[in-house]
């Protein structure tokens, strides 16, 4: 019998089950992160809103722009929710002024929707800005400081206990589809751009506005709560 215990120690600790035990972490590190990215891309939210508004505002690229922001600004988010978990769970108030903040954005750009009045084919558009805007919506928004501190940075960490591969091919597969998520939408509304520009394309700038008052609100609701008022 211990001969047999033997035998079995020495076959888990073969290089052949390490590397199973390696594709099974990488595995399921990338099925996470792909359907994690996914949902994120497609779901309905600030993001979405922009990409949408600046799209049919102005033109694929700008939309493209908007698409790319995570890139540019879930690094110090990631770092911040694997550095600061507990912290930010003991201190409620913290992300209850970025959501105050956020909502103040998202009113300033909801107000631009509804005072866009339409394209010019023939006149270049005003500077649009969108990847300055999806930057600072992205920073402001809470939701990306939740996702990470209790559900991805957790993820990381435990997918990290052996190696780096699991952490790194969550990371990519999550980010690949988050950004290819968001770059179809764009590409869905430059396509039918032609169709939108009279009142109908007025009337879905109207209702994008909108649209980010509502996500204002919930953000406003959800800031106000950490701060003990509730309505």
């Amino acid at each position: 019998m211990q001969s047999s215990n033997k035998a079995l120690c020495l076959l888990y600790k073969t290089p052949a089950h390490a590397n199973i035990m390696m594709f099974s972490i990488v595995s399921t590190a990338v099925v996470a992160g792909a359907a994690l990215g996914l949902s994120a891309g497609i779901a309905p939210g600030p993001m979405f809103s922009l990409v949408l508004a600046q799209t049919l505002a102005h033109n694929l690229r700008e939309g493209l722009k908007v698409a790319v922001a995570p890139l540019l600004t879930d690094g110090p988010i990631i770092v911040l929710s694997l550095c600061f978990m507990t912290a930010i769970a003991e201190h409620p108030t913290l992300l209850g002024a970025i959501s105050l903040a956020g909502a103040a954005m998202l009113v300033h750009y909801g107000l631009d929707c509804l005072r866009f009045a339409g394209v010019d084919a023939e006149t270049p558009q005003a500077t649009p800005g969108s990847l300055k805007k999806a930057i600072i919506v992205n920073l402001l928004n809470p939701h990306p400081y939740m996702f990470w501190a209790l559900v991805g940075a957790p993820m990381l960490v435990k997918s990290a206990e052996h190696g780096f591969a699991g952490p790194i091919a969550f990371l990519v597969a999550f980010y690949t589809c988050i950004v290819l998520a968001k770059s179809g939408l764009a590409c869905i509304a430059a396509r039918f751009k032609h169709v939108l520009r009279s009142s109908g394309y007025l009337l879905v700038m109207r209702v994008l506005g909108v649209s980010l008052f509502v996500f204002a609100f919930l953000f406003a609701r959800d800031g106000l709560k950490a701060f003990g008022v509730d309505f």
